[in-house]
């Protein structure tokens, strides 16, 4: 089902990164607040934050994941101006 106010994707307008040292019962972990720009029909809905917490293992997996997305989009650039002569 489809939202009728849907326009297109969010776009990342801003982010704050803070590393919290452990306390007693929980290791070092990463605080990620990024602010998002929707695009949508509604104005009220013009920005969104969204606070993110992340271990080590996962703050590790989504940097990895993102050089596999920057590895992917740079290959298919390298495909699309090898054949612009």
């Amino acid at each position: 089902m489809s939202d009728p106010n849907y326009i297109g994707p969010p776009r990342l307008l801003d982010f704050n990164c803070e590393v919290k040292q452990s306390d007693q019962n929980k290791k070092a972990h990463c605080l990620l607040n990024l602010s998002l720009e929707k695009k949508s029909v509604n104005p009220e809905d013009k920005v969104e934050q969204v606070k993110l917490e992340l271990s080590k293992s996962s703050l590790a997996a989504l940097v990895g994941s993102l050089e596999k997305v920057k590895s992917h989009f740079d290959s298919i650039a390298g495909h699309q101006s090898a054949g612009v002569d």
